[in-house]
Protein backbone atom coordinates (compact mmCIF):
# COMPACT_ATOMS: atom_id res chain seq x y z
CA UNK A 1 0.00 0.00 0.00
CA UNK A 2 2.77 2.47 0.87
CA UNK A 3 4.71 1.96 -2.01
CA UNK A 4 1.86 2.21 -4.42
CA UNK A 5 1.37 5.66 -3.04
CA UNK A 6 4.84 6.68 -3.45
CA UNK A 7 3.89 5.75 -7.02
CA UNK A 8 0.58 7.73 -7.62
CA UNK A 9 2.73 11.00 -5.81
CA UNK A 10 6.03 10.69 -7.80
CA UNK A 11 3.16 10.36 -11.14
CA UNK A 12 1.93 13.34 -9.73
CA UNK A 13 5.24 15.75 -9.61
CA UNK A 14 5.94 14.93 -13.02
CA UNK A 15 2.67 15.54 -14.29
CA UNK A 16 3.01 18.70 -12.35
CA UNK A 17 6.52 19.70 -14.01
CA UNK A 18 5.38 18.82 -17.28
CA UNK A 19 3.05 21.27 -17.17
CA UNK A 20 5.07 23.89 -15.66
CA UNK A 21 7.79 23.50 -18.36
CA UNK A 22 4.54 23.67 -20.92
CA UNK A 23 3.66 26.69 -19.88
CA UNK A 24 7.22 28.40 -19.60
CA UNK A 25 7.40 27.36 -22.99
CA UNK A 26 4.02 29.50 -24.10
CA UNK A 27 5.19 32.39 -22.48
CA UNK A 28 8.58 32.69 -24.17
CA UNK A 29 6.63 31.79 -27.50
CA UNK A 30 4.00 34.86 -26.61
CA UNK A 31 6.48 36.88 -25.79
CA UNK A 32 8.32 36.76 -28.87
CA UNK A 33 5.64 36.80 -31.06
CA UNK A 34 4.04 40.38 -29.38
CA UNK A 35 7.98 41.57 -30.07
CA UNK A 36 7.66 40.47 -33.72
CA UNK A 37 4.61 42.33 -33.94
CA UNK A 38 5.51 45.37 -32.03
CA UNK A 39 8.69 45.52 -34.38
CA UNK A 40 6.24 45.35 -37.67
CA UNK A 41 4.17 47.73 -36.59
CA UNK A 42 6.72 50.13 -36.06
CA UNK A 43 8.32 49.45 -39.05
CA UNK A 44 4.65 50.22 -40.41
CA UNK A 45 4.32 52.89 -38.92
CA UNK A 46 7.42 54.77 -39.29
CA UNK A 47 7.62 57.27 -43.13
CA UNK A 48 10.21 56.60 -45.50
CA UNK A 49 12.81 59.45 -45.69
CA UNK A 50 12.06 61.90 -48.92
CA UNK A 51 14.22 61.15 -51.77
CA UNK A 52 16.73 63.19 -52.24
CA UNK A 53 16.19 65.76 -55.14
CA UNK A 54 18.33 67.15 -57.95
CA UNK A 55 19.45 70.78 -57.15
CA UNK A 56 17.27 73.61 -59.95
CA UNK A 57 19.46 74.32 -63.27
CA UNK A 58 20.66 78.05 -63.15
CA UNK A 59 20.75 79.90 -66.13
CA UNK A 60 23.61 82.14 -65.13
CA UNK A 61 26.50 83.05 -66.89
CA UNK A 62 27.95 83.00 -69.88
CA UNK A 63 26.83 81.04 -73.34
CA UNK A 64 28.21 81.06 -77.07
CA UNK A 65 26.26 79.01 -80.19
CA UNK A 66 24.90 79.36 -83.42
CA UNK A 67 22.36 79.81 -85.45
CA UNK A 68 21.08 79.57 -89.02
CA UNK A 69 17.29 81.05 -90.13
CA UNK A 70 15.74 82.60 -92.70
CA UNK A 71 15.53 86.48 -93.29
CA UNK A 72 12.90 88.75 -96.03
CA UNK A 73 12.37 92.65 -96.46
CA UNK A 74 9.63 93.73 -98.78
CA UNK A 75 10.88 97.47 -100.17
CA UNK A 76 9.49 99.71 -102.37
CA UNK A 77 11.00 101.95 -104.61
CA UNK A 78 9.81 105.82 -105.98
CA UNK A 79 11.38 108.32 -108.58
CA UNK A 80 10.71 111.80 -108.23
CA UNK A 81 12.69 114.18 -111.18
CA UNK A 82 14.17 117.12 -110.23
CA UNK A 83 14.05 120.28 -111.41
CA UNK A 84 16.03 120.53 -114.84
CA UNK A 85 19.51 122.28 -114.77
CA UNK A 86 19.89 125.40 -117.42
CA UNK A 87 20.17 123.78 -121.07
CA UNK A 88 18.82 120.58 -120.08
CA UNK A 89 15.20 118.63 -121.12
CA UNK A 90 15.48 115.22 -119.59
CA UNK A 91 13.94 114.92 -116.25
CA UNK A 92 10.98 117.15 -117.57
CA UNK A 93 9.93 114.59 -119.92
CA UNK A 94 10.68 111.27 -117.61
CA UNK A 95 8.08 112.05 -114.94
CA UNK A 96 7.35 110.34 -111.99
CA UNK A 97 6.11 107.02 -112.42
CA UNK A 98 4.78 104.05 -110.26
CA UNK A 99 6.82 102.58 -107.49
CA UNK A 100 8.85 99.52 -108.23
CA UNK A 101 7.69 96.87 -105.14
CA UNK A 102 9.51 93.42 -104.76
CA UNK A 103 10.60 90.95 -101.90
CA UNK A 104 13.85 89.63 -100.73
CA UNK A 105 14.30 86.56 -98.97
CA UNK A 106 17.55 84.13 -97.83
CA UNK A 107 19.06 81.90 -95.77
CA UNK A 108 21.26 83.30 -93.23
CA UNK A 109 23.42 82.03 -90.26
CA UNK A 110 26.12 83.11 -87.86
CA UNK A 111 27.06 83.61 -84.20
CA UNK A 112 25.77 84.92 -81.11
CA UNK A 113 27.36 85.44 -77.64
CA UNK A 114 25.47 86.55 -74.30
CA UNK A 115 25.35 86.25 -70.53
CA UNK A 116 22.03 85.51 -68.47
CA UNK A 117 22.17 86.47 -64.81
CA UNK A 118 18.96 84.05 -63.60
CA UNK A 119 17.25 86.45 -60.93
CA UNK A 120 15.28 84.27 -59.04
CA UNK A 121 13.63 80.74 -59.79
CA UNK A 122 11.28 82.33 -62.95
CA UNK A 123 13.12 85.30 -63.56
CA UNK A 124 16.36 85.59 -65.70
CA UNK A 125 17.85 89.10 -67.39
CA UNK A 126 20.87 88.99 -70.03
CA UNK A 127 22.33 91.23 -73.00
CA UNK A 128 23.22 89.48 -75.92
CA UNK A 129 25.37 90.00 -79.12
CA UNK A 130 25.41 88.41 -82.62
CA UNK A 131 26.68 88.99 -86.16
CA UNK A 132 24.87 86.81 -89.24
CA UNK A 133 25.74 86.58 -92.87
CA UNK A 134 23.46 85.91 -95.80
CA UNK A 135 22.63 87.28 -99.20
CA UNK A 136 18.95 88.63 -98.80
CA UNK A 137 18.64 90.18 -101.29
CA UNK A 138 15.70 91.11 -104.64
CA UNK A 139 14.95 93.25 -107.48
CA UNK A 140 11.53 94.91 -108.96
CA UNK A 141 10.71 96.82 -112.23
CA UNK A 142 7.85 99.03 -113.10
CA UNK A 143 6.11 100.50 -116.43
CA UNK A 144 5.51 104.28 -116.58
CA UNK A 145 5.17 106.70 -119.83
CA UNK A 146 6.97 109.70 -120.15
CA UNK A 147 5.26 113.47 -120.65
CA UNK A 148 5.09 112.54 -124.62
CA UNK A 149 4.11 108.92 -123.72
CA UNK A 150 7.68 107.24 -124.30
CA UNK A 151 7.19 104.14 -122.23
CA UNK A 152 9.62 104.10 -119.86
CA UNK A 153 10.73 101.32 -116.83
CA UNK A 154 11.99 101.62 -113.45
CA UNK A 155 14.15 99.09 -111.98
CA UNK A 156 15.65 98.58 -108.44
CA UNK A 157 17.86 96.38 -106.45
CA UNK A 158 18.51 96.28 -102.62
CA UNK A 159 20.63 93.49 -100.79
CA UNK A 160 21.91 92.90 -96.93
CA UNK A 161 24.93 91.03 -97.01
CA UNK A 162 25.35 91.04 -93.13
CA UNK A 163 23.51 92.44 -90.03
CA UNK A 164 24.33 92.36 -86.71
CA UNK A 165 22.46 93.28 -83.40
CA UNK A 166 22.83 94.11 -79.28
CA UNK A 167 20.10 93.26 -77.84
CA UNK A 168 19.12 93.06 -73.77
CA UNK A 169 16.58 90.05 -73.09
CA UNK A 170 14.24 89.93 -70.28
CA UNK A 171 12.95 85.86 -69.59
CA UNK A 172 10.19 83.90 -67.76
CA UNK A 173 10.80 80.62 -66.61
CA UNK A 174 7.50 78.40 -65.98
CA UNK A 175 10.31 74.97 -65.36
CA UNK A 176 13.78 75.05 -64.71
CA UNK A 177 14.31 73.73 -67.88
CA UNK A 178 12.26 76.52 -70.54
CA UNK A 179 12.60 80.18 -70.87
CA UNK A 180 10.62 82.14 -72.67
CA UNK A 181 12.01 85.64 -73.52
CA UNK A 182 11.59 89.06 -74.96
CA UNK A 183 14.38 91.12 -76.69
CA UNK A 184 15.03 94.13 -78.08
CA UNK A 185 17.97 96.94 -78.63
CA UNK A 186 20.43 98.03 -81.48
CA UNK A 187 21.05 96.80 -84.76
CA UNK A 188 23.41 97.22 -87.71
CA UNK A 189 23.63 96.01 -91.29
CA UNK A 190 25.53 95.61 -94.60
CA UNK A 191 22.67 97.67 -97.37
CA UNK A 192 23.38 98.09 -100.82
CA UNK A 193 20.83 99.83 -103.58
CA UNK A 194 21.11 100.36 -107.29
CA UNK A 195 18.30 101.60 -109.39
CA UNK A 196 18.10 103.02 -113.28
CA UNK A 197 15.16 104.45 -115.35
CA UNK A 198 15.03 102.93 -118.46
CA UNK A 199 13.76 103.79 -122.01
CA UNK A 200 12.24 101.06 -123.15
CA UNK A 201 12.96 101.88 -126.79
CA UNK A 202 9.48 102.79 -127.89
CA UNK A 203 10.32 106.39 -129.49
CA UNK A 204 12.80 109.84 -129.40
CA UNK A 205 13.12 111.81 -126.33
CA UNK A 206 15.09 115.20 -127.08
CA UNK A 207 17.61 115.78 -124.58
CA UNK A 208 20.77 118.25 -124.75
CA UNK A 209 22.37 115.75 -123.04
CA UNK A 210 22.22 113.47 -125.94
CA UNK A 211 20.84 110.35 -123.59
CA UNK A 212 17.71 108.40 -124.29
CA UNK A 213 17.43 108.40 -127.61
CA UNK A 214 15.95 106.04 -129.76
CA UNK A 215 16.55 102.28 -128.40
CA UNK A 216 16.52 100.79 -125.11
CA UNK A 217 18.76 102.40 -122.92
CA UNK A 218 19.33 103.22 -119.10
CA UNK A 219 18.60 106.80 -119.14
CA UNK A 220 19.48 107.52 -115.52
CA UNK A 221 21.54 104.94 -112.77
CA UNK A 222 22.81 105.25 -109.35
CA UNK A 223 23.28 103.19 -106.68
CA UNK A 224 23.98 103.51 -102.45
CA UNK A 225 26.34 101.32 -100.54
CA UNK A 226 26.11 102.03 -96.42
CA UNK A 227 26.24 100.67 -93.16
CA UNK A 228 23.21 101.66 -91.90
CA UNK A 229 21.69 101.59 -87.86
CA UNK A 230 18.13 100.76 -86.82
CA UNK A 231 16.83 99.11 -83.83
CA UNK A 232 15.54 95.77 -83.27
CA UNK A 233 12.64 93.66 -81.11
CA UNK A 234 11.92 90.05 -81.04
CA UNK A 235 11.13 86.86 -78.54
CA UNK A 236 11.77 83.47 -78.29
CA UNK A 237 11.60 79.85 -76.45
CA UNK A 238 14.79 78.08 -75.23
CA UNK A 239 15.29 75.04 -73.87
CA UNK A 240 18.06 73.56 -72.20
CA UNK A 241 18.15 69.55 -72.77
CA UNK A 242 21.34 68.83 -71.17
CA UNK A 243 23.26 70.54 -68.06
CA UNK A 244 25.54 73.29 -70.48
CA UNK A 245 23.49 72.79 -73.80
CA UNK A 246 20.06 74.85 -74.65
CA UNK A 247 18.18 74.71 -78.29
CA UNK A 248 16.09 77.77 -79.12
CA UNK A 249 13.69 79.41 -81.86
CA UNK A 250 13.63 83.19 -82.32
CA UNK A 251 12.02 85.76 -84.34
CA UNK A 252 13.36 89.22 -85.04
CA UNK A 253 11.84 92.55 -86.49
CA UNK A 254 14.89 94.56 -87.42
CA UNK A 255 13.92 97.96 -88.64
CA UNK A 256 17.29 99.71 -90.65
CA UNK A 257 15.52 103.22 -91.31
CA UNK A 258 14.54 104.64 -95.27
CA UNK A 259 17.17 106.02 -97.92
CA UNK A 260 17.29 108.70 -100.60
CA UNK A 261 19.54 109.12 -102.86
CA UNK A 262 19.73 110.74 -106.18
CA UNK A 263 20.98 108.68 -109.42
CA UNK A 264 21.89 110.90 -112.43
CA UNK A 265 22.43 110.80 -116.60
CA UNK A 266 25.17 108.37 -117.08
CA UNK A 267 26.59 110.45 -119.60
CA UNK A 268 26.69 113.99 -120.34
CA UNK A 269 27.65 114.70 -124.08
CA UNK A 270 27.22 118.46 -124.16
CA UNK A 271 30.27 120.32 -122.78
CA UNK A 272 29.02 122.81 -119.47
CA UNK A 273 25.63 121.26 -119.34
CA UNK A 274 24.65 120.04 -115.77
CA UNK A 275 23.24 116.22 -115.85
CA UNK A 276 19.61 115.89 -115.01
CA UNK A 277 19.09 113.65 -111.89
CA UNK A 278 16.16 112.34 -110.12
CA UNK A 279 15.57 111.58 -106.62
CA UNK A 280 15.08 107.93 -105.53
CA UNK A 281 13.73 106.90 -102.27
CA UNK A 282 13.42 103.28 -100.39
CA UNK A 283 11.02 102.71 -97.57
CA UNK A 284 12.31 101.47 -94.30
CA UNK A 285 14.27 98.41 -94.62
CA UNK A 286 12.64 96.04 -92.35
CA UNK A 287 14.15 92.87 -92.53
CA UNK A 288 12.50 89.98 -90.52
CA UNK A 289 14.08 87.15 -89.16
CA UNK A 290 13.34 83.70 -87.77
CA UNK A 291 16.32 81.48 -86.48
CA UNK A 292 17.07 78.62 -84.70
CA UNK A 293 20.16 78.51 -82.22
CA UNK A 294 22.16 75.63 -80.42
CA UNK A 295 24.13 77.48 -77.77
CA UNK A 296 26.72 76.38 -74.70
CA UNK A 297 26.96 77.53 -71.47
CA UNK A 298 30.01 78.13 -69.43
Amino acid sequence: MGKTHFGNKTHSGNLIMRKSIAAFGVGILLASVNHHSAAAADMTLTKAPPPMLAPAATWTGFYVGGNVGYGWVDPTVSFNANPEPVGGGLAGLVQSGQPATFDMMSAIGGVQIGYNYQLNRQWLAGVETDFDFGDVKGSGSANNLSSIHVPFSSTADERIGWFSTFRGRLGYLPVNNLLLYATGGFALAGVKEKVAYNNNGGGTVADQDGNCAVGAGACYTGSSSRNVQGWTAGGGLEYAFADRWSVRTEYLYIDLGDNNFTESVPISNTPGVPASTINVHYTPTILQVVRASLNYRF
